[in-house]
Parts: structure tokens; C-alpha cells; sequence
């Protein structure tokens, strides 16, 4: 995934847009368990009522910079 352009929305949220036009929401958030929850309470949620979350390019769900 190229990005073309990376905007700040609030303080750790960012709107992406990669080369190929494709449009992406990355939030960030300091609460790893948290961040389990919401992905665990999405994946239950029929797909056609949300818009999905992607996993990252090496196919992880969360990266981290301090474990």
C-alpha cells in the first residue's frame, strides 16, 4: 500500500489515502485491550451495516511502537 496523502482528523486519528485511490481511517489508542474489545465487537456485526476494519499490509490487526 503506497500513501499518497495522510491527514490528521483528531489527535490519533488520520485519514489515508494510498496511490490507488483507496480511502482508509487509522486510529490510534493507548488501551491494547481496548482496541480488542472494538475488534471483537465488529467482527460480530453483519458487514453490510458498517464499514469493516482492514488488517495492515503484513496482515497484523494493531502495530505497536511500545509493546
Amino acid at each position: 500500500m503506497d500513501v499518497q496523502r495522510f491527514s490528521k482528523i483528531k489527535s490519533t486519528i488520520y485519514q489515508i489515502e494510498t496511490k490507488s485511490g483507496e480511502k482508509y481511517v487509522l486510529k490510534g489508542h493507548y488501551d491494547l485491550e481496548r482496541v480488542k474489545r472494538q475488534w471483537a465487537f465488529f467482527e460480530k456485526i453483519p458487514h453490510d451495516h458498517i464499514v469493516p476494519f482492514t488488517l495492515f499490509p503484513n496482515k497484523k490487526k494493531c502495530l505497536s511502537k511500545s509493546g
